[in-house]
């Protein structure tokens, strides 16, 4: 009786806690990249490249899965922030298998040949 009586005192508590924190299996903050893009522009000698900086922004990537920050022929990455609770790691190629590093929850990085992501739980 007093195991019952001390169980269902503490299972609403145990709710409201699981209730204020965050989720486990997603990285909470945002993922920030900036990139050179070349944009095509027309001229009299065909085709220029024309360089722009994107900012792209992912909020709350999901753990353990592979995100892919480039495609196509984006190839600077200029800066990785890093705005999450969790370490990131970060590939040479979209699929997550070439590691280059990581970087660690509120940190960033710049100049990389990173082109995907994995947040670790």
């Amino acid at each position: 009786m007093r195991i019952r009586r001390a169980l269902g005192a503490v299972a609403p508590v145990l709710l409201l806690v699981a209730a204020l924190c965050p989720d486990a299996s997603a990285a909470n903050g945002a993922l920030t990249v900036e990139y050179d893009r070349c944009s095509p522009g027309t001229g009299a000698a065909g085709t220029v490249c024309l360089h722009e900086t994107v900012r792209r922004r992912t909020e709350n990537p999901p753990a353990d899965k592979c995100v892919e920050l480039l495609s196509g022929g984006h190839t600077t990455v200029q800066q990785i922030t890093n705005g999450t609770n969790s370490r990131a790691v970060y590939y040479s190629d979209n699929r997550c298998t070439r590691r280059l590093g990581s970087l660690a929850p509120r940190a960033a990085v710049g100049n990389v040949a990173a082109r995907s992501v994995k947040f670790t739980r």
